[in-house]
């Protein structure tokens, strides 16, 4: 019974570490993801991520669908045909 008494700190120690554990990586585990599509903002025209014909750094904006990309102004590019 001795050895039952020594253990319980002990376990209970582990379970609330690994608990914390768990809570701190949780917020390291939501990812966001990629925008699905680039847009070129001097020609209004939208790309895959895998295009060619990507923009200049400086003259990307990014959408997450081809719906808000079309709502925005911008056109499917003619190579890679988003």
């Amino acid at each position: 019974m001795k050895h039952a008494v020594r253990l319980i700190p002990i376990v209970l120690m582990v379970g609330l570490l690994v608990a914390m554990a768990g809570l701190s990586m949780s917020g390291h585990t939501a990812v966001k993801p990629a925008p699905a599509y680039i847009g070129n903002m001097r020609s209004c025209v939208f790309h895959r991520q895998t295009c060619s014909y990507l923009p200049a750094e400086k003259n990307r904006t990014f959408f997450n669908s081809r719906t808000e990309a079309i709502d925005a102004g911008y056109r499917p590019c003619r190579k890679c045909r988003p």
